[in-house]
């Protein structure tokens, strides 16, 4: 899909009404300073926490599984702080509606810029991002290199065209997740770069068991699979917010080194390990709501 995206009439059917009265609802928290809606996130993310035991209890197998060190004290702690940030995240989304190019630009720093300018035009490159709840902001950050990505549309019509329209404000196309490999490599073989999210759980089918922190996770093989085809840097990303400046940050790592090696386990452990150095100093900013451990080694029972 082609940005921008164009506004079909079919949105203001009836049936959308109330989701556009949410929308609305929305409006007056842009208005708002980053300070004072993240303070109202707090709230919202405590009584998030308190409520929705399906999604607590999911953070807290997760967060358990990759740490069996920690205490169940500390592991409580570490999803409250979590539910914090996921609140700060679903918030932020009416700042990308309604907010000027402007001002979502000057919320954000960019970790390595120049290294970034130099190697987004000369050769190919596959941002891969990790997921957080600040993950919208990537637009924001890479908006300036003509980038595409995937996405996964949503059953709501309006909501999806929501998210499309703020994410087509900075990038240059979004193809759904289940149109396949192809477009992909299309696009990183004309040395356009492209931005894709790896970390989930889809199975074994293209994936390898390996290390993800202490725990066992179906990590994906697709990426290496697009360097060998496409012969691309994979740079990984990460978008968190740095209270110690008050503002985003989209942090990145230097390509990754002998990747592909040839040998999958190999790959996809250095894909989680790269991983692992984004999320561990922003612990709490990590997506753990996604069932990240769906898929199981031989013998071993669901941990949700």
């Amino acid at each position: 899909m082609d940005c921008p995206v164009k506004f079909d009439l079919s949105l203001l059917k009836p049936r959308f009404w109330p989701t556009w009265l949410g929308v609305a609802v929305l409006f007056p928290f842009s208005l708002l300073s980053t300070s004072v809606r993240h303070k109202i996130a707090g709230w919202f993310g405590k009584i998030a926490y308190k409520r929705n035991s399906k999604r607590r209890n999911i953070v807290k197998a997760n967060l358990s599984y990759c740490f069996p060190e920690y205490s169940k004290s500390k592991v409580g702690n570490l999803a409250q702080e979590h539910f914090k940030y996921a609140a700060i995240g679903m918030l932020e989304f009416c700042v990308h509606i309604f907010a000027s190019k402007k001002r979502l630009k000057s919320m954000l720093i960019i970790d390595n810029q120049e290294y970034l300018d130099s190697v987004v035009d000369k050769q190919g490159v596959l941002f891969l991002l990790v997921h957080s709840p600040m993950l919208n902001f990537m637009a924001t950050g890479i908006g300036k290199y003509k980038c595409k990505g995937t996405y996964n549309p949503f059953h709501n019509s309006v909501l999806d065209y929501l998210v499309l329209h703020a994410r087509c404000r900075f990038a240059s196309g979004l193809i759904p997740r289940q149109d396949g490999f192809r477009p992909i490599v299309r696009e990183l073989k004309n040395k356009r770069p492209f931005v894709y999210l790896p970390d989930e759980d889809f199975g074994l089918k293209h994936a390898t068991m390996v290390k993800f922190f202490a725990a066992d996770k179906a990590t994906l093989n697709i990426p290496a699979r697009l360097v060998k085809i496409t012969g691309c840097l994979a740079i990984p990303l990460m978008i968190v917010w740095d209270e110690s400046i008050n503002k985003y940050r989209m942090k990145s790592l230097p390509p990754l080194d002998n990747y592909p090696s040839g040998d999958a386990k190999t790959d996809a452990r250095t894909l989680n390990q790269a991983f692992e150095k984004l999320i561990k100093p922003h612990l709490t900013q990590y997506m753990w709501t996604l069932k990240l451990f769906k898929t199981r080694p031989a013998g071993e029972t669901s941990i949700y």
